[in-house]
């Protein structure tokens, strides 16, 4: 469609009745494609570079003024959650959640209660960045109860934010219709049910039914996605076994049969929570996060890249902490978002 504005001479100094004008036009297309209002003015933003051919950063000044416009005109409703996704981790028995922090390059983790509250840097190859302590990310801990955790519970930690990003950034890779491209079938909801099974734990009144169900469904609805990427076709069943035997025919890779046992449950569970502890729907969470994981990078989307593997951090006394080192490359969009245009922490 061609815009009534696009032989404007100057898209970065427009008079403001003129800059209304061309925002007013762009806002009603952007209607008209979603009745999503939140990360409106980063769509608005995209559209304005595209529609002129320029190419700005975020911190430029006609940016600035794009998001002033969205926000005179929604406000609040505007607001978007950032992160790559969520999960639980237990601490002294209890669930607590912890956020995927978005980020771009690398970030380092450690998990270590003599650590808490100390300004801890690191040089890498992407120059001297944080090293984040974990336990100071998860919602709900306190101090107090953060110095009592062991080694092994420090571990398991770091093990269920890998677990998470893993899963969550690979999925996001699979989505490219931001990007003028497509996403692969499911993903989308795939994700929102990992988003709903980690909900549906952390409740007030939790319902562990519910939690398994929606770990389930993503699982169903990854391996459903892989099946026609390899070009075959799936039946519409809940029986996670015959779809990862399918999809093992076409030459996707096999899935570990404990995994899929773990995420396997009857649609019964989502009307008798009762059926299901607490363990066995955060073990379902947690296999469902693995498999999403192991299956999203053969879904095609985006040239986004992401990786984590173990890191060790040596204090200046000579001791070292176990951590993790996570890896972003985003795909190259037409803008530059920065992280503090992100609201990244």
């Amino acid at each position: 469609m061609r815009h009534s504005f696009v032989d404007t001479k100057d898209p970065l100094n427009l008079p403001d009745a003129e800059f209304d004008a061309v925002m007013t036009e762009i806002d009603r297309e952007l209607r008209q494609r979603t009745d999503k209002i939140t990360g409106r003015e980063f769509l608005g933003f995209v559209e304005y570079c595209s529609v002129f051919k320029i190419s700005i950063d975020t911190e430029h000044p006609t940016t600035r003024r794009i998001f002033d416009w969205f926000i005179r005109m929604y406000g609040q409703r505007l607001s978007m959650d950032w992160d790559f996704g969520r999960s639980v981790v237990f601490v002294n028995g209890e669930l607590c959640k912890v956020r995927g922090i978005r980020f771009f390059g690398t970030m380092l983790f450690v998990c270590a209660p003599t650590v808490v509250g100390r300004k801890l840097r690191q040089a890498t190859s992407d120059g001297i960045i944080p090293v984040n302590n974990l336990l100071e990310s998860i919602e709900g801990l306190t101090p107090v109860l953060a110095a009592r955790l062991s080694p092994d519970e420090c571990s398991e930690m770091l093990k269920a934010y890998s677990r998470m990003y893993i899963a969550f950034s690979k999925l996001e890779a699979a989505q490219g219709s931001r990007y003028g491209g497509g996403d692969a079938p499911y993903v989308k909801e795939a994700v929102h049910d990992l988003i709903v099974s980690t909900e549906s734990l952390l409740s007030s009144s939790p319902n562990y039914g519910l939690s398994k169900y929606a770990s389930l469904q993503a699982v169903e609805k990854v391996l459903k996605s892989c099946i026609p990427e390899k070009g075959g076709t799936h039946k519409y069943s809940h029986n996670l076994t015959g779809l990862a035997a399918e999809a093992a025919k076409w030459g996707v890779p096999g899935v570990d049969a404990a995994q899929i046992a773990a995420v396997q449950c009857p649609a019964a569970v989502r009307y008798h929570s009762t059926l299901v502890a607490k363990g066995e729907a955060v073990a379902a969470h947690y296999a469902a996060l693995t498999v999403c994981g192991q299956l999203a990078p053969i879904l095609k989307g985006t040239t986004a890249q992401s990786d984590a593997c173990d890191y060790e951090f040596a204090l200046p006394d000579g001791a070292k902490l176990s951590g993790i080192r996570l890896g972003y490359v985003s795909p190259a969009p037409p803008f530059t978002l920065s992280s503090a245009s992100l609201g990244a922490p």
